[in-house]
């Protein structure tokens, strides 16, 4: 392939293979038309039409008609924007009389030109407000600084947020400052009556995990950042420890443990609502067999090591002692 004339500067140049927008003129560019595709200064692909392709008189005079449809209706806006051009030189390169240093500058002066105007005309954006303000605030986390200064670069740039950008940006700005408020293991409720456990990880850190239930079965799902969601319901009086009541309640109904989510086998613990071993790590109260064929209303089952009816005295006297 031939680089067209206008092209020569940018290190790679290929006929496009996909659609997009003429860099300079905004037009529609399309893989069967005769469009180019060439790496810019940045190392990034950028289009071109076959008309701005031809020469840099012909991209300053696409990039002046993309600032005429910019504007539209708003000539003064156009005007003000150029009040810093100097049209004689403009006329010059149009006119293709002007050197090739001259035209290129005459282009980038038209593409910061193109920037103003499009951001003076584009509607405040409160996200992005939001973001400038955490770019440059010391309370923010470092993290966090340079999340927000990235994705300003971006938007400055003149590219709009993606749907995933916007949404991690919604959530980091609308988290309150400063340091979470430590919570304590165990198990908190929440309004909307989802249980989520707060626990020690074998590396010493704390971790959060949400209750999934799902008919008489459930499970564990680790939530990252949820400590820090736990400690600010708390805060908000949206959350509160789940009570040793609510933790039988809850067991007895669905019929496996709401601390570990194992099914309650044993006629104790479904007496109790949870097992043995998650009442003595929580301080609750776990029946004997007696307690438990009171609750029950029944004679009680014990099981043994081997997870059957016990029938060695030592399953029993346990049992009966624990």
């Amino acid at each position: 392939m031939t680089t067209p004339a206008g092209l020569t500067r940018f290190s790679r140049v290929i006929v496009s293979k996909r659609d997009g927008h003429c860099l300079f003129c905004k037009v529609e560019t399309h893989a069967d038309n005769g469009s180019y595709a060439a790496v810019n200064a940045a190392g990034k692909w950028v289009a071109v039409c076959a008309t701005c392709a031809t020469s840099l008189a012909a991209q300053v005079a696409g990039t002046v008609r993309s600032i005429e449809a910019l504007a539209a209706g708003n000539e003064a806006q156009v005007t003000d924007a150029l009040s810093t051009t100097d049209m004689d030189v403009l006329a010059q390169v149009l006119a293709g009389t002007a050197d090739e240093a001259t035209s290129y500058t005459m282009l980038t002066n038209l593409f910061a030109v193109r920037n103003l105007i499009g951001k003076a005309l584009t509607p405040r954006d409160e996200l992005v407000e939001a973001l400038r303000a955490m770019a440059v605030d010391a309370t923010a986390s470092p993290r966090n600084r340079e999340f927000a200064e990235s994705l300003v670069r971006w938007v400055d740039g003149g590219r709009a947020l993606t749907e995933n950008q916007r949404n991690a940006a919604e959530r980091m700005v609308s988290r309150p400052a400063g340091p979470v408020a430590p919570v304590e293991n165990g198990l908190y409720l929440f309004d909307d009556g989802s249980i989520w456990k707060v626990y020690t990880t074998q590396n010493d850190r704390t971790a959060t995990k949400v209750l999934r239930v799902v008919g008489n079965s459930g499970s564990f799902d680790y939530v990252k950042g949820g400590t820090r969601t736990v400690s600010q319901a708390v805060a908000a009086g949206t959350a509160r420890k789940l009570t040793q009541d609510e933790a039988q309640a809850f067991g007895r109904q669905h019929g496996f443990c709401v601390n570990c989510a194992l099914d309650l086998t044993d006629d104790r613990s479904l007496a109790a609502g949870y097992g043995p071993v998650c009442a003595r790590n929580n301080g609750w109260f776990y029946p004997n067999v007696a307690e438990a064929a009171a609750i029950l209303a029944r004679p009680t089952v014990v099981l043994g090591s081997d997870g059957q009816p016990a029938r060695h005295w030592r399953d029993l006297y346990r049992a009966h002692n624990d």
